[in-house]
């Protein structure tokens, strides 16, 4: 099995996103929809928690959020 050492460098790749489709809808809720921007702007909130936790990256993370709007960032942000 190979390894790969390369990493990712999600938060550029989601940054992207959030500029390309800023506005438009990302999840809908019973309470509205979030746009690309807040959806992103709220994963490297909980990105930047993480770090100033002093978690590295590939450092394992548990979650256990229900199917709503702040799974997705939490996801996301992980």
């Amino acid at each position: 099995m190979k390894r790969y050492t390369e990493v990712v460098n999600w938060g550029s790749a989601y940054a992207a996103l959030a500029r390309r489709f800023a506005a438009r809808p990302a999840v809908s809720t019973p309470n509205g929809e979030h746009d690309f921007s807040d959806v992103i702007g709220r994963a490297a909130a909980v990105a930047a928690v993480l770090r100033a936790r002093g978690l590295e990256s590939g450092s394992p993370v548990a979650t256990v959020l229900p199917n709503r709007a702040h799974a997705v960032w939490g996801s996301i942000g992980i």
